[in-house]
This record gives structure tokens, C-alpha cells and sequence, in this order.
């Protein structure tokens, strides 16, 4: 009988650190899954080679502190322009329009990039099912802030519904970025979250 993996324990909150998953972020943007090595990462970044794998001594390290400098680095766009809103309560029209402007942030440069690796990551946790508990802990992060901006328009049962317009605007999301010659314009984006919010 085989042990189960776990998840490896990181410790990304350093300078160099920050700086190491930064540059993990744009191989996975730019070259996919597989580009994603230590000595790549080390060329992006711009540090002698073994600096990476000297911080993250395996790949599975290196991917769980990648994906939790995303959720930072995203999540900080995400609550500037939550907080763009002028009052604690809003209504469901501001609500909309804060969503699909963060649509519009996440996809333009140079977040594009930052969304581009959030959908390689995803690829990464879904074939290795020992780091799926920590993609969960990322969904469960996404559902809360969401939440959070339903509840200032008075929406009820906010973690279920987050849930559903979660879902939407990822959707959205990936239009955006991998369709961008057919996505929909903001406005219309609007329109469409405006219109699924008054449905919850």
C-alpha cells in the first residue's frame, strides 16, 4: 500500500519568493504546463540558475506557491475594485457593473497574462488530485468575495448564489481571453450579470 501525497509545504512570503512566482506566472501564460520548470522560471526571472529549485525543491512546491501568489496578486485586483463602490450597500445595477468592470481589469494587460496562468494552474491541480484541497481553498476565496458584493445589494443566501455567478464569470472570462474577437462588450456583460442578479 502506497502512502497518499500531500501537498508540499512553501513558504513563499519572502522578496525572492514573490519574485520567483511572479515569474511563474508568465511561463504559464506564455508557455503552458509543461514550460513550467525550474530552470525556466529561473531565466524569467532573471536569478542564476538553481535559485528556484534551491526556494521550491519540487515542482508540486513550486505549482501550490504559484497559484497562491495568483489568488493574491488577483484578489488584490478583485477588492480595488469591489471597494470602488461608494457605500456599503449598492444596488444590483452597481453590483453588475462592478463585476463586469472586473472582468474587464482581469483581461486586460498586463492582468491577461495573470488570468491566462489562472487557467493553466487549473490544469495543473485537476491532473494531480493530491492539490485539489488547496484549489478548493482558492474556489472557497473566490465564493466569499463574491459573496460579499451580493450581500451589499441585498441578495439572500449569498453562498449558493455566489456560486452560480461565480460560475458565470468565469465563463466570461474565459471569452475574454480565448476569444476575444467574439466576446461580448462591457455593456452587454452588463446587461447579462445585471440580469442574472435579478433572477437570484
Amino acid at each position: 500500500m502506497t502512502d497518499t501525497p500531500t501537498v508540499p509545504e512553501i513558504n513563499r512570503t519572502t522578496p525572492r519568493g514573490d519574485q520567483i512566482t511572479d515569474a511563474a506566472l508568465v511561463v504559464l501564460a506564455e508557455s503552458g504546463g509543461r514550460g513550467l520548470t525550474h530552470r525556466a522560471v529561473d531565466s524569467e526571472a532573471g536569478l542564476p540558475q538553481g535559485s528556484t529549485s534551491n526556494l521550491f525543491r519540487t515542482r508540486d512546491a513550486l505549482v501550490v506557491a504559484t497559484l497562491d501568489r495568483h489568488v493574491e496578486r488577483e484578489t488584490e485586483i478583485l477588492n480595488a475594485v469591489r471597494e470602488s463602490a461608494p457605500t456599503d450597500s449598492t444596488t444590483v445595477a452597481v453590483a453588475a457593473s462592478l463585476f463586469s468592470e472586473s472582468l474587464t481589469q482581469l483581461a486586460s494587460p498586463p492582468n491577461d497574462t495573470l488570468t491566462a496562468a489562472r487557467f493553466e494552474l487549473y490544469g495543473e491541480v485537476r491532473r494531480r488530485t493530491e492539490l485539489r484541497a488547496r484549489l478548493a481553498v482558492v474556489r472557497s476565496g473566490y465564493v466569499a468575495l463574491t459573496g460579499k458584493v451580493l450581500e451589499r445589494c441585498g441578495i439572500e443566501d449569498s453562498a449558493a448564489n455566489a456560486t452560480a455567478v461565480l460560475a458565470m464569470l468565469e465563463g466570461l472570462t474565459v471569452d475574454l481571453i480565448f476569444h476575444p474577437e467574439s466576446a461580448l462588450k462591457q455593456e452587454q456583460r452588463t446587461g447579462y450579470i445585471t440580469a442574472l442578479l435579478e433572477s437570484l
